[in-house]
């Protein structure tokens, strides 16, 4: 029978090799002090302080100018209210509020199928004056890259446009074109233009535009603008902020934002003009 020398630090996997040994007739060592011995830089040295000495490269951090593309389904909305006050000089704006509303559903596939129902803008003023509204939506369909995004579709537009001598109020189909250029969640620019067509005559839908820095791991600030020949236009500027979550499924954002904003009916020569305040909402469903 052979002769087994165990010290403490052998383990299960030891002890199982020194019984198979045992069968055979052969003498094993194990334990710290026989690993201690066959490495003369770490003789009488603790196990943890040799393990201490052994460094992992570091993580890999996310690129704030274009971090990974996020596949999947998106909610997105954002509001804004403003208050008008009464120009007793020039009598420019009337006394009056206006809410502005915008939102998404969007899906972006793992093959760079860029799909989204939207609400372009549902906007109403209301005060002093007349009260009138503006509505678009619609939906579109493309390509969304990491680097970039094009897409095209259609939608409906209540119009109310003065231009020159035409004139448009109803209802009518639209076209509209986007494009973004740069990372969705890292620094980009992007459009979305709509056309109305209303008694067979095209006239200029909606316009809005975005810039996007992004300034930490979970914050970005935004710079946003839009309007319409229909009647309102605004701009803004505010932090987009990771509330929850790492960007993926689950992520919740944040997006408050200040700014200016104003409706106007040429009709009625109502202007109701003020101070923005919005709150924006975006969610990445599981």
């Amino acid at each position: 029978m052979g002769v087994v020398t165990l010290y403490r630090g052998g383990g299960t996997r030891s002890n199982l090799v020194a019984a198979i040994a045992m069968l055979m007739g052969t003498s094993v060592l194990f334990g710290t002090r026989a690993r201690a011995q066959e490495s003369g830089d770490h003789l009488g040295r603790p196990q943890s302080d040799i393990q201490s000495q052994v460094r992992l490269p570091p993580a890999k951090r996310e690129s704030k100018f274009a971090p990974p593309r996020v596949t999947g389904w998106e909610i997105a909305t954002h509001a804004r209210f403003f208050f008008s006050i009464e120009d007793d000089v020039d009598f420019l704006t009337d006394r009056g509020y206006g809410l502005l509303f915008e939102g998404e559903l969007a899906y972006r596939s793992p093959k760079l199928l860029f799909a989204q129902a939207y609400v372009d803008q549902g906007a109403y003023g209301f005060g002093n004056g007349s009260d009138f509204g503006v509505f678009s939506a619609g939906a579109m369909m493309g390509v969304d890259h990491r680097w970039f995004s094009v897409a095209a579709g259609a939608g409906a537009m209540r119009a109310r446009i003065v231009d020159n001598a035409r004139r448009a109020t109803g209802w009518g189909p639209t076209m509209v074109a986007y494009a973004r250029l740069g990372a969705r969640d890292g620094f980009h620019g992007e459009v979305r233009q709509t056309l109305v067509f209303v008694g067979n005559e095209p006239f200029e839908g909606t316009t809005s535009a975005k810039i996007q820095f992004r300034i930490a791991p979970r914050v970005w600030i935004r710079f946003r603008g839009g309007g319409s020949r229909s009647g309102y236009g605004f701009g803004e500027a505010g932090p987009r902020i990771l509330v929850r979550g790492d960007r993926g499924p689950g992520s919740v954002f944040l997006n408050p934002s200040l700014g200016g904003a104003g409706m106007f009916d040429e009709a009625t020569q109502t202007t109701y003009m003020g101070f923005l305040f919005g709150l924006g909402l975006e969610y990445r469903p599981r």
